[in-house]
């Protein structure tokens, strides 16, 4: 068990040295320039990948393939990339920060897929997997897209290996991944560069070209992996100066990558245009070859349907027989020559020639022609007629005469066409008609030839003469064993393009063809020469070109080694110098720093050397100081820690101490302490740093949290709260118990600055002389201050400001602070604190008081805000009752008021016909007593429309200024009789005179309808109080009251002290018909007549009741400013008969009424004019030709008004006077109900008494 712990320990401690070994490395490697490029390589190739990922997601084509028609990267190879190109970064800059190599598993993942592809692509499979889900699907240029390339794949898995064997421990694989990935790197840059020039690699070929973006990917991989291995292929230690030897020779292998990359694309180009070139003239001669065969074999075509067109000639085969049985028929002869001449014009024959079955020539054109016999001639001699056209080979008659051809035409009988009368024979001279189809070429070239030839025995018979050798047709033979001869390879069957020597022995490329029906074949060929001149140029140019570039490429690589030279002399020469200036430093900081410094002996704790810091610090020079031990500058009480410290020599963390001045002050620093050699001696340098200032800073931090905390629980609070008390105590309370101040006053004032709520906190204050000051109604002068100032107002200590105030004695040893509670520009108040005279305040901590004031002059904002908002919303329910009440009220008032003035109609009848009857019947009638119940029910009946009349307003007032006060006096006796003698009755009149304008007998009404309610009240005897006074309603008096006009009014008060109402009781007692009293005990319309009869006199009514305390109804009617109306006494009396008969048109629709009217004035002997609506009354008094004295009207009928027809009567007896009856006139004659000046009124229900004594008071007028 123990030796496999040593075991362990012994691999652990290994692999602790191989990885920080490997993490120095690699950490060398990336700062340096060379370790940059790398990542930027790799970086650029995983980039590469993932575009093209996107251009497949994204169906973006271009970005698969940066070349026009070329094949794209296919996804796999994509994958791939990203892999790779992100595993050599994570390998060269994350290595140091895990501690497992996660980096191989992308690498080994990428190498097993690339393995695996490698196998598939090399069988020629290809997997679906490759496309990563994706539809993809196509050839281009016959071979499949999406798919990898056996090359691509064969590069990976060399990306692999250079990946996994990359080490930086390992020098010999770094070593052998370098070679890997300089593989790599030479053959995608022969790729890039196959591109570059346009002669990509394996186009058009059975094998899957990789893409531009891959092999563009395949050489930034290649070359990061180069730098990356190179450098951890550099011998141990070397590495550690890589702008020496090392650098030097990662220089010379990338610069002999780079050329043998040039001289390798180089090569391949040149071999691309020398394929280019031949395969294009190949095709040139393959098509050349092509188009002479065809033209040949159409130039037999035509010849062949010439000669048919005597070849079963039935017309031609009849002249010939005629001709041949007898050849003196001149006719027939003529024909034939005819036919003969026009054949042998045409271009392509020399000469036509009609032969007997014997051979014999029997005619010719043209004639007289000496030519030997043709061949056919002598064939046919020889017994060998035909019987089919015939196209006879090249062939000369002799050797010096032309290369001829010949068809045979056979001429058929005419009858049964089996015989064969002669032949005719068309000859052709092929210099004239197919030398030249041949010999011509679609462009200018000086070795271009086409040789007909055919196979004669074991030679090859060239048929047309050459270009380079006259007069060869039929003449020139070369032998079958020439085989590099491409005649002799035509002949043997060759076909297609073929390479070899000419007649001329120069070295040819021939495109070789058969002519179809023929024994002839096509060579059609160029001079080798001549289609590698063009391509001999250009390569000229690509040599001057690589040249170019191995040049730019030296010059590159020499610039950048100079460059690496003289960055390492400049290099060295910095490090000199630096170090030389870093003592000047050192020294310069050690003086200067603020901290002080100082280095003390270990052992004996002597002073050894300070800078001026420690010397400002503790106020003694540096001789002084250097004298001292540590002890010295310490304070006693921490001296002894100190020294136990320092011996133990060991490095100790910041520490806070006090420290003693040379003046005996104390000061706290921090300090720190760390053992160093110093001139040979063991010491701990020690440095102090002055945080007195911050220890205050802390503090003052510390203040302003629990003021945040302060201000945040009172916005807390703000939330919760209801009322202004709990918010102002509590605000307080929170100020002093978080501990952010010492005292806390809250004080809110009214509009003219007066306290009327103040609430005090505060630790161990006696605050007895501040409240007492402020019940008083005076501001603490802190507060009176910042009346007037924005902001907040800071006093410290005692000020003369703070004369006046009684406690300034308890805030001498504290700051105080106060502001305004303002909002929107009103001050509802103040907050005054008070903090320790060792907090600093500042701008910081007045904000933060500004905040809070704001806040609290807000929240008492919101709650006035919501004391209004209920308080309007109290005043319009009020308001909305009112309206209510108001709405019922009237529409009773309008049921009452049409009741009234048809009830009346009814009782003027009855009240008429029964005093008629009473004045008829004598008085120990039976009649007598019956007829006075029925006048005196009407009589009842008139009061009770007359309070309906009140209570709707629609009664006719006659106001006169009267003094409210008289009317009572006088009205006094009669109410004390009506009240009973067990109630006591006080008057508390005014002592000036209440005038008003009123209707007094509606005045003493109302006061009759009061005292009669409080007679009710008051069942067992009690106190009546009536009063007056004389108000003034103010604008805000009569805004809390709807209907309410300010202005000056007279006050009558009536008070009892008897039972009183509820609240249920005092919202109706206004309503018509409704009362508290047992049945058959009231109608329920006295209160709601004084409510009329108030309002239509434009006052107000209100009553103020609670049960058991009594009733007060106070009754305000508008004051009057003018003096007291004289009213003359009226003496009714019975009216004499008139000496003088006056005419008087009655006016009433109501016919009773009407009759009643007319027969009352004329039992006073007046002339009465009846009509029954106000168009009959015009037209009466049209009629009539006297003068109509009064007109007596109603008021409101259906067709025209009274005024109308008085208006309309007046026209035409302008001295009438007109006497208006009505229950109420509805402002017709009246304005709000008081009676128009000038205008006499009876009211229904009249009396004949009243009617006689109205219509002689109207005509006395």
């Amino acid at each position: 068990m123990r030796q496999h712990l040593k075991k362990a320990f012994a691999h652990y401690e290994l692999f602790v040295f191989h990885t920080t070994m490997t993490n120095n490395n690699i950490d060398l490697f990336n700062d340096h320039f060379l370790g940059r490029m790398s990542f930027v390589f790799s970086i650029s190739a995983a980039g590469l990948g993932l575009v093209a990922l996107i251009g497949w997601v994204s169906s973006i084509g271009w970005l698969t393939s940066f070349w026009p028609g070329g094949i794209p990267m296919a996804p796999s190879t994509a994958l791939l990339f990203v892999l790779y190109g992100s595993a050599l970064p994570f390998r060269t800059r994350l290595l140091t920060r895990f501690r497992y190599p996660l980096w191989i598993i992308p690498v080994w993942l990428g190498f097993g897929l690339s393995v695996a592809l490698l196998f598939f692509s090399l069988r020629g499979v290809r997997l679906s997997v490759e496309y990563l889900g994706m539809d993809i699907s196509g050839m281009i240029k016959g071979a499949p897209i999406g798919h990898m390339s056996p090359m691509t794949a064969f590069m990976f898995v060399m990306t692999g290996c250079a990946l996994l064997l990359l080490s930086p421990v390992h020098r010999q694989r770094a070593l052998l991944s370098f070679w890997v990935a300089a593989t790599v790197v030479l053959v995608a840059m022969i790729l890039v560069v196959g591109y570059l020039v346009n002669a990509p690699l394996f186009y058009d070929t059975s094998i899957i070209p990789p893409a531009m973006t891959t092999s563009l990917a395949f050489l930034l991989l290649g070359k990061a992996l180069v730098l990356t291995s190179g450098f951890c292929a550099l011998p141990s230690g070397r590495n550690a100066d890589v702008t020496g030897e090392g650098r030097n020779i990662i220089l010379i292998l990338v610069f002999i990558l780079v050329v043998a990359g040039i001289l390798g694309a180089g090569h391949l180009y040149s071999r691309h245009q020398e394929q280019q070139f031949r395969s294009r003239m190949e095709a040139e001669l393959s098509t050349i070859a092509n188009l002479k065969t065809s033209q040949i074999e159409q130039w037999r075509r035509e010849r062949l349907a010439d000669a048919s067109m005597f070849y079963e000639n039935l017309a031609f085969s009849q002249l010939v027989q005629r001709f041949f049985e007898d050849p003196n028929d001149a006719e027939a002869r003529l024909h034939l020559q005819m036919w003969l001449e026009k054949m042998k014009n045409l271009p392509q024959f020399f000469r036509i020639t009609l032969l007997d079955p014997s051979g014999t020539v029997r005619l010719a054109a043209p004639l007289g022609f000496e030519t030997p016999v043709p061949t056919a001639s002598r064939n046919i001699a020889a017994g060998s007629l035909p019987h089919q056209i015939a196209f006879s080979d090249f062939h000369r008659e002799s050797p010096d005469l032309p290369t001829n051809l010949e068809i045979a035409v056979p001429i058929l009988a005419a009858v049964d066409r089996q015989e064969v009368l002669g032949v005719l024979v068309m000859e052709i001279d092929p210099e004239r008609s197919l030398y030249p189809l041949i010999q011509s070429w679609p462009t200018p070239s000086p070795s271009a030839e086409a040789l007909l030839v055919r196979r004669d025995g074991d030679d090859v018979l060239f048929l047309n003469d050459l270009r380079f050798q006259a007069d060869a047709a039929l003449k020139l033979r070369v032998p079958l064993t020439k085989q590099n001869l491409p005649v002799v390879m035509a002949v043997t069957g060759a076909v297609g393009i073929v390479e070899g020597e000419d007649y001329r022995q120069h070295a040819v490329v021939a495109a070789i063809r058969a002519v179809p029906e023929s024994p002839w074949f096509m060579v059609v060929k160029l001079d080798r020469d001549e289609i590698n001149r063009p391509l001999h140029e250009r390569l000229f140019g690509l040599t001057g070109l690589l040249c170019a570039f191995l040049l730019g490429a030296g010059a590159i690589f020499g610039l950048v080694w100079r460059n690496q030279r003289a960055h390492f002399y400049r290099v060295r020469y910095e490090a000199a110098r630096q170090l030389e200036e870093s003592a000047k430093r050192l020294q310069l900081i050690f003086e200067s720093v603020k901290d002080g410094i100082l280095v003390a002996e270990l052992h004996t704790e002597n002073i050894i050397n300070v800078n001026e810091g420690i010397c400002r610090m503790v106020g003694y020079s540096r001789a002084e100081l250097l004298a001292m031990r540590l002890d010295d500058i310490h304070a006693e009480a921490v001296s002894r820690d100190i020294t136990e410290k320092f011996q133990m020599g060991e490095a100790s963390p910041a520490i806070i101490l006090p420290m003693r001045r040379r003046d005996g002050s104390v000061f706290h620093a921090e300090i720190n302490t760390a053992p160093i050699q110093f001139g040979g001696q063991h010491c701990m340098l020690g440095t102090f740093r002055d945080i007195t200032d911050r220890i205050a800073a802390e503090a003052r931090i510390e203040h302003l949290n629990r003021v945040l905390r302060a201000i945040r629980s009172i916005n807390q609070l703000i939330v919760r709260v209801e009322t202004v008390d709990e918010l102002i105590k509590n605000a307080c309370a929170l100020l002093v118990d978080c501990r952010s101040y010492t005292s806390a006053i809250i004080i809110l004032t009214d509009e003219i600055d007066n306290p009327i709520a103040h609430v005090e906190t505060g630790e161990g204050m006696d605050l007895r002389p501040l409240i007492e000051q402020i019940e008083q109604g005076r501001l603490p002068s802190c507060c009176a201050v910042a009346k007037s100032k924005e902001g907040v107002t800071l006093i410290k200590g005692k000020e003369a400001l703070c004369e006046p105030c009684q406690p300034a004695s308890d805030c001498l040893a504290t700051q105080r602070m106060s502001i305004r509670l303002e909002h929107q520009q009103k001050t509802y108040g103040y907050l005054a604190v008070s903090v320790d005279l060792d907090i600093i305040v500042d701008i910081e901590e007045e904000r933060l008081l500004i905040e809070l004031a704001e806040d609290l002059a807000y929240s008492l904002y919101n709650m006035e805000m919501k004391r209004r908002m209920r308080r309007t919303e109290e005043e319009k329910e009020k308001i909305e009752a009112q309206f209510i009440q108001a709405q019922k009220m009237e529409a009773v008032g309008r049921l009452a008021g049409g009741l009234a003035h048809d009830f009346n109609n009814l009782l003027t009848i009855i009240l008429g016909y029964s005093t008629i009857l009473a004045e008829k019947a004598a008085s120990d009638s039976f009649f007598k007593e019956p007829l006075a119940e029925i006048h005196d029910a009407a009589v009842r009946a008139t009061s009770l429309t007359r309070q309906l009349l009140a209570f709707s307003r629609k009664q006719t007032l006659e106001v006169y200024v009267i003094d409210v006060n008289q009317v009572i006096e006088g009205f006094a006796k009669l109410l004390r009789r009506s009240i009973g003698e067990d109630i006591q009755m006080r008057l508390a009149l005014a002592a000036q005179p209440a005038l008003v304008k009123a209707d007094v007998s509606q005045l003493e009404q109302v006061l009759m309808n009061l005292a009669i309610n409080a007679r009710d009240a008051l069942p067992d005897g009690g106190l009546l109080t009536i009063e007056t006074a004389r108000i003034d309603i103010d604008a805000d008096f009569a805004a809390d009251r709807r209907g309410v006009t300010p202005g000056s009014y007279v006050m009558i008060a009536m008070s009892d002290n008897g039972c009183g109402m509820d609240k249920e009781t005092r919202s109706r007692i206004f309503e018509p018909f409704y009362t508290t009293k047992a049945r058959g005990k009231g109608t329920g319309l006295g209160l709601s007549t004084v409510y009329g009869v108030v309002k239509q006199h434009g006052g107000n009514i209100w009553v103020y009741s609670e049960p058991g305390l009594g009733t007060t109804f106070k009754v305000y009617l508008p004051a009057a400013d003018e003096a007291v109306a004289t009213a003359e006494p009226v003496t009714v009396q019975e009216m004499p008969v008139s000496k003088k008969s006056h005419t008087i048109l009655v006016v009433e629709d109501e016919s009773s009424l009407r009759t009643l009217a007319c027969r009352i004035l004329r039992r006073k002997h007046y002339t009465v004019l009846e009509s029954q609506d106000p168009e009959d009354a015009i037209a009466i008094a049209r009629r009539h030709p006297e003068p109509i004295d009064l007109l007596l009207t109603d008021v409101i009928m259906p067709v025209m008004k009274g005024t109308e027809v008085f208006k309309k009567v007046s026209e035409i007896h302008p001295r009438i006077r007109v006497l208006y009856m009505s229950g109420y006139t509805e402002n017709v004659i009246s304005h709000h109900g008081v009676l128009e000046e000038g205008v006499f009124l009876l009211k229904k229900p009249f009396t004949a008494a009243s009617l006689i004594e109205k219509v002689g008071m109207t005509l006395r007028n």
